[in-house]
């Protein structure tokens, strides 16, 4: 490999502007790498997902064995499953609620029936 001699005007990037382009990379690819990593390590799908299922079960649980009864049920995982009745004149309002024990007064899912009861 022969080296050449640097002619006056031909010179190659200085040390700034490497630097200012590194900083212009750095600042487009950190924002650009947190939002694709982001869905992947976020487990509030399931969360959702389980909180769901829990919520089915005991509103099935409810409507079948007809147990119309205010409580709070603490469940695998660490879920709250909180379940409020209320009468009415032609059935039943349930609403089951579903959080996480450590943060119990924010839910996860409220999962909604009214039953009709004769």
């Amino acid at each position: 490999m022969v080296l050449t001699k640097v002619r006056p005007g031909e010179s190659g990037y200085t040390l700034v502007e490497t630097a200012v382009a590194l900083a212009l990379f750095i600042t487009v690819l950190l924002p650009l790498t947190a939002s694709i990593v982001s869905p992947f390590t976020d487990r509030r799908p399931e969360q959702m997902n389980a909180a769901l299922c829990i919520a089915e079960k005991e509103m099935t649980h409810i409507s079948v064995n007809r147990t119309f009864a205010d409580g709070i049920t603490e469940v695998a995982d660490g879920f709250l499953v909180s379940r409020s009745v209320k009468r009415n004149n032609v059935g039943v309002d349930i609403e089951v609620t579903v959080s996480l024990r450590e943060n119990a007064d924010k839910p996860i899912l409220v999962l909604c029936k009214s039953i009709v009861v004769y």
